[in-house]
Parts: C-alpha cells; structure tokens; sequence
C-alpha cells in the first residue's frame, strides 16, 4: 500500500487496481494476468486464511442426489474418462480456492480422472483467466476442450465440443452447451434448499424481524457498475435508514467485516448486485443473502423481477426478494416493501428448481457424450477448423 493510503496492484505495483482477490478480499490486482502472476506469492497469504476456515465442508457434495446417483452409473457401466483443467482463477487448480476448485467435479463425478493437461486427457475444461488453450489448439491437441465461465463472458458456442455458462441461448442444443449458473457450485445452496422446503410447508423463521435493517458488503468501488451500486445505497440510507456496510467501500462500521456469512445473519436485508446485468447471470450474492435469512434487494438478471414477462426464467422466485431493476426507490411502494412478507415466498424459482435436472441432462449426458472417442460430431469437427485456423496464425 502506498503511503498516501493509495493500494498497489500486488504483481506490478501500479495505483488503485480495480480487482480485488476473491479469496482474501484484501490483496488488490490490475486484472487476472497480474493475480496470476502474483498468485505464487500471495497464495502463502491466502493461505493463512484458510487455516481459519477449515471448518468448511470442502469440496461440498451436489445437493441434488440425481446427481450423484447418475453419476455412480457412470461407474457401473465402466464408462470412465480423463479431465484436466486450465486457465482457471488462482486456487481453482490446486483446490485452496474455498468457494469452487476442482475437487467439486472430482467428488460429483465418480469415475473421471482428473489429471495434468499434459497426460494426454480426453478431455480439457478451460476458463477465461488464461491463454493456455490457445496453445492446445496450436499444437492440433486431440483432447475435446470445454469452456466453462461463471462471468459475464459470451460462451464460444459451437467452437468447442460443449460450453457451460450462465447464458439462456435459445435454439442451442442442451448437448453443446450446459447452463449451470455459478450459484449452483457454492455450498450455501444446500441452506438455501432447506429453506425453500421449510417455506413450502408454511415454516417460516419469524426472528429475522428482530433484526437490524439492512447490509451490503463490497470490496470493488471502481470496477463495473460499482458507482450504480454505492449510489444505491447512499440513496437508500437518505431517504429511509442507514445502510450498515461491511466491505471495504463506504465502511461505516469501524472496519471491514471477517466473515461475510456471520454479518449478513444480523439484518433483514441485504443489498446483493452483481458485477453486471445480462439474462441468466445469477452469482453467489443472492444465494447467500438467503442462506443467512436475510431479505434480497437484488440487481443483476432483468428476468429476475416480478413484472418481467420472462419472470418464469429467474433462478429464484421474484416474490421472494425486493427487485432493484424497476425504479424501485423512487416509488410509493419501496418503504412497505421493506416491511412486506416477502420472506414467506419459498425461495427458489420454477427454473431454478430445474437446475438439477439440467446438470444431470445437459452438463453429464453431454460431457460423458464427448469423453468418448469419436470426433465425428459437429462441434469436434468445429474445434478441428478452430485449431486449424490457431496453427495458420502461427506459422
């Protein structure tokens, strides 16, 4: 940190970078090439916070058993395979990321063997925080390659064997690309699953009342829509009450918060925006606000919002949470809305409740379907084109 109170990028020392690591929430960063190269170094950091955290069941188990049970037949009928991973964020590869790392696809798909790129793995999983995919294709590497994303990135459909992201791609077969939201991969969701079957049955845990008003934890104040979401809460504190706010922007409680989870339980709302808005991008930040009982202000999928005509698309049930899509603080109804019973809406949408069925249907089916040894199919032969046209580049 400078002595101006400034922060450094940790890789190349450049003021005020715009990424903060998604691990500790303190180490800032220009942007993934500089955390990867830092990564060595402050994984020793990162580290140490882990210790702490132990207590975490990792990696979680999916909490649809469909899952599991399919998987098991994976097993049963000998149909095995080798994944290797790269381009990945720092933590993933090495399993010390403790939200999502590889592990996760390790206990929920027995019978894959997860090796290194460089055992000649039938298929490899890439991501977007790194250009070695670039040289597989280069090299005419004859392992099916499958983009994965839990970011606001278009997917490169139909230029690889499957893709899996967050995207609703309308028309694309379920066998090329895979939707499976990243909320999907955090271990809350299993609280969040028990609470929609409490809700379902009429339980509902009225003590959440008796809490403070509202929360929001950020550690970002440049990158993105991030002055869509501080004026937010500025607004929202003038007009009705203080926000408390535990993150590192617009601190107002002596400090930031150790443990996100532990300060969201004490408030009856919490303000949860993702990074970006575009149909389908549902993260971690609603599912945790839930998890901890809290009362979502949501912004980040339009069709998340009780007026949109695709409202049935959301992830999560829109009477279950305040939508900040419509001009919601400027309307007669926001200060009821903040006393309104929207905690008694079970918690998961129609679609959301289908997310098992699509991980078994699109992501495994289409996964073992490609782990096999025939390239004949379309998308192989596109990924054939796409490397043969990487190889002509770079002659």
């Amino acid at each position: 940190m400078c002595s101006s109170g400034v922060k450094e990028c940790g890789a190349c020392g450049s003021p005020d970078p715009e990424f903060a690591c998604s691990r500790c929430k303190a180490a800032r960063f220009c942007g993934p090439e500089c955390f990867r190269k830092a990564w060595p170094a402050h994984k020793a950091i990162c580290g140490a916070r882990a210790e702490k955290e132990k207590e975490r069941p990792h990696p979680w188990p999916s909490p649809f058993s469909c899952v599991r049970a399919q998987s098991e037949g994976l097993v049963q009928t000998g149909r095995t395979g080798r994944i290797a991973f790269i381009d990945f964020w720092p933590g993933f590869e090495d399993n010390t990321d403790l939200w999502f790392c590889q592990d996760w696809f390790k206990r929920n798909l027995p019978g894959v063997e997860i090796v290194d790129a460089s055992a000649s793995p039938d298929v490899i999983m890439f991501s977007m925080f790194g250009k070695r995919y670039i040289s597989l294709l280069q090299s005419g590497s004859s392992a099916k390659l499958v983009f994965f994303t839990g970011e606001n990135l278009r997917p490169p459909v139909g230029r690889v064997p499957l893709c899996v992201s967050f995207d609703h791609l309308e028309g694309v077969p379920q066998s090329i690309h895979a939707r499976i939201p990243l909320w999907v991969f955090n271990m809350e969701v299993h609280e969040v699953l028990t609470m929609h079957a409490a809700r379902l049955s009429g339980k509902v845990d009225e003590s959440v009342w008796k809490r403070d008003f509202c929360c929001w934890v950020a550690s970002n104040a440049t990158m993105y829509r991030a002055e869509f979401r501080t004026r937010f809460v500025k607004t929202l504190s003038a007009r009705y009450k203080q926000v408390d706010c535990g993150g590192e922007v617009l601190n107002n409680i002596g400090g930031k918060v150790k443990d996100k989870m532990t300060f969201l339980r004490g408030y009856r709302f919490n303000i949860c925006f993702e990074n970006a808005s575009h149909p389908g991008y549902c993260t971690e930040k609603i599912l945790h606000a839930f998890a901890a009982g809290c009362v979502p202000i949501y912004w980040g999928d339009p069709n998340a919002c009780s007026t949109s005509d695709r409202a049935s698309m959301s992830d999560f049930n829109p009477r279950a949470f305040i939508s900040a899509h419509m001009d919601w603080l400027t309307t007669t109804r926001s200060s009821s809305s903040l006393t309104c019973g929207s905690q008694y809406w079970p918690t998961i949408g129609t679609n959301g409740s289908r997310i098992g069925l699509l991980f078994v249907e699109a992501f495994r089916s289409s996964f073992l379907l490609i782990m096999t040894k025939e390239r004949e199919g379309r998308a192989c032969l596109a990924q054939k084109r796409w490397s043969q046209a990487a190889q002509k580049r770079c002659v």
